[in-house]
Formats: structure tokens, sequence, C-alpha cells
């Protein structure tokens, strides 16, 4: 990865406030990002978080410092010159306290942090494919479950579970099961509905290996399949094997 006060320079900046979890994830490597920031500065980058996180100093790659709000808020108070930040998701009442606390121009960006995370570092593909190879080991774990009487949330439950006993941080979003009709819904949440003979199920499921998601659906069949049902599942697998063969 590059040094992070790289960023500046392109935008003639003097720091850059960091507040996207995703972001302060990989420019810091501190496992809880939601509770942190990152200043980048000409100097290099800092962590910023609370007193909830001692041990934030060991987690972060990069130096960490645990303020209370009081030395936070004296802390951004240094801020001075150009410093950007995240305005697709600095919140505005949060921008207009950093206003009132530093006298610098707040400049807003948009894909600074995204743009250096689009190429992988081996040891990020690694990671990817770590999060692939424990979802198809819980897919693999689940397929004995899928039985009449089952209730979808039962099977999303075990996916969980069965990721973090893996050795994975956890989900990488709430796992799809979806039977029957509700099989046509996008973004079905697992629910009390059992499963019957003779439908399709939709699982959905991904795994987080050191906040690195992976992403896979499969569609099952529960016993036989006939008539519109088999001819639909049909026509999509034909179409991906179209797509794949295009690429």
């Amino acid at each position: 990865m590059r040094e992070p006060q790289t960023l500046l320079e392109p935008l003639e900046l003097d720091a850059l406030y960091v507040t996207r979890p995703e972001n302060v994830r990989y420019l810091s490597g501190f496992p809880h990002p939601e509770d942190a920031q990152v200043l980048v500065t000409g100097e290099g980058a800092f962590l910023l978080t609370d007193p909830r996180y001692p041990e934030a100093e060991r987690e972060s790659r990069i130096p960490a410092r645990i303020l209370r709000r009081e030395e936070r808020e004296a802390f951004l108070r240094e801020l001075r010159g150009r410093v950007g930040f995240e305005a697709e998701h600095l919140p505005y009442a949060a921008l207009e306290r950093l206003r009132e606390l530093a006298p610098a121009e707040w400049v807003p960006t948009k894909g600074v942090v995204e743009r250096l995370r689009l190429r992988k570092t081996p040891e990020e593909v690694e990671r990817i494919r770590k999060a692939q190879a424990l979802a198809e080991e819980a897919l693999r774990h689940v397929l004995p479950l899928l039985k009449p009487g089952v209730e979808e949330r039962e099977i999303a439950l075990e996916l969980e579970f069965f990721l973090k006993r893996q050795g994975a941080e956890g989900v990488a979003f709430p796992p799809i099961v979806a039977s029957g009709e509700r099989g046509a819904l996008p973004h079905a949440r697992a629910s009390e509905k059992r499963l019957k003979e003779g439908e399709l199920v939709t699982l959905d499921l991904g795994a987080r290996v050191e906040g690195y998601h992976s992403d896979m659906t499969r569609t099952l069949a529960l016993g036989m399949v006939e008539g519109e049902l088999r001819r639909a599942f049909q026509a999509v697998e034909e179409a991906l094997e179209a797509a794949l063969s295009a690429l």
C-alpha cells in the first residue's frame, strides 16, 4: 500500500480526515473502525479513537491516539490549512462541529481512499480467497440441514455460527435464506417460514476475514422441482454459462 500522505498532494490538501469505516480499517488495520477515524497529514497517518479501546496502539498498524472527548476536540483545534473530509460519509452536523472546532478550510472529497483500495496487494487477495473458502465450507456444512420443516432462520443462524467457529470475524452481511415464493425477494431476511418439498431455496452468504468480505449466492432444489420452476432454473443456468463463456 502506498504511504497515506501521498493522497494529499494531488488534491493540494494539508490533511485528510477519514471517517468511512471501510477506509479507516484499510488505512489502519484497526478492527473497530466504526468507532475511529484516521487523520492523514504530511507527516503520516494517525488513528483516532476513544478510551473504550485501550488495545488500539497494538491493533493499529499506524500510530494510534486514544483520546477522551475533550482531548480529541483539542487535538482537532490544531488543524490548519486545507483539510479534506469524506463528503459522502461525514454527516452534516458532524461537519458543522468540525468547522466550529478547527479554523481550517474543510474541503469535500469523494473516492480518495477508495481509489487506493482498487488495486489489491497479494496479501489482500489472500484474505479474500480465505473469506470465500470459508463461505463455501459453510454452504457445504448446511446442505444436510435443508429438509422440509426446517425454518429459514435456523439455516441462517447455523451459517453464522459455523463461520465464526471456523475463524471468520463474522458474516459479511446477514445471510439470506429464502424459500419458495420468497426466493423472488432480492434481499429477503431469513424468516420463520419452514422449507417445503419441491421448493427452490436461495442462499446468499459471505464471510469476513480481517476486514475483507466474500459474497456468494446459490439456488438449490429441495427434492424434485417440476414445471415452471424447473424451466426457470434451467434458463438461468444457461444464461450463466453463456455469460461465463463470453468472458
